[in-house]
């Protein structure tokens, strides 16, 4: 009486289920996957950063010259050493790198100080911020010896500043001791 035909196919349903189940599984796998790059970008502005500060106290550490900057035969071009100055409240999206030709031992960046010369600027990545809990920072190293001054002085305080992806949870924290020992 009724013919039964052979179902070739999926129904409209099944098809719907496998589509949403699909769908679920590439929104988990994009959202792992924007988390998992904002990481990967503050890691790397982290290591930056880092790589910054051991450049200029390497700087410090062999007298290194930067034509019409630092030059160790000409006496008014001679640096005493190279640091980082961190300035938040003006900008936390860059830090600058700069040179010390004065033995004063104002061992730290003075704004407006002639004999601070900026070396240059370093621009952290899109969406990451500098925190610090003064604002200002200078990390210092004086030539020839490593030795590390945090604005200005020769103590045990740290300076510890915090790189944090803009919108999230996201933080990487980098100490630096006046001993030269960054973490």
């Amino acid at each position: 009486m009724f013919a039964r035909y052979k179902k070739n196919g999926f129904t409209l349903i099944e098809f719907s289920v496998v589509a949403l189940i699909m769908g679920i599984l590439v929104s988990a796998t994009l959202v792992g996957y924007r988390n998992g790059q904002k990481r990967y970008i503050l890691s790397g502005a982290t290591q930056e950063f880092i790589a910054e500060i051991r450049n200029v106290q390497n700087m410090a550490m062999q007298g290194t010259e930067i034509k019409d900057v630092c030059e160790e035969d000409i006496l008014a071009l001679r640096c005493y050493g190279y640091g980082i100055y961190i300035d938040i409240g003006e900008d936390d999206t860059s830090y600058l790198i700069f040179a010390e030709r004065n033995s004063d031992n104002d061992n730290e960046y003075i704004e407006g100080d002639s004999d601070d010369i900026l070396i240059g600027a370093v621009s952290l990545p899109t969406n990451v911020k500098l925190e610090y809990s003064l604002g200002k920072v200078s990390i210092y190293f004086k030539s020839p010896w490593p030795t590390g001054y945090i604005d200005g002085e020769q103590n045990t305080t740290n300076a510890v500043i915090t790189l944090k992806y803009e919108g999230t949870s996201l933080t990487k924290t980098v100490s630096v001791s006046s001993a030269g020992l960054i973490e």
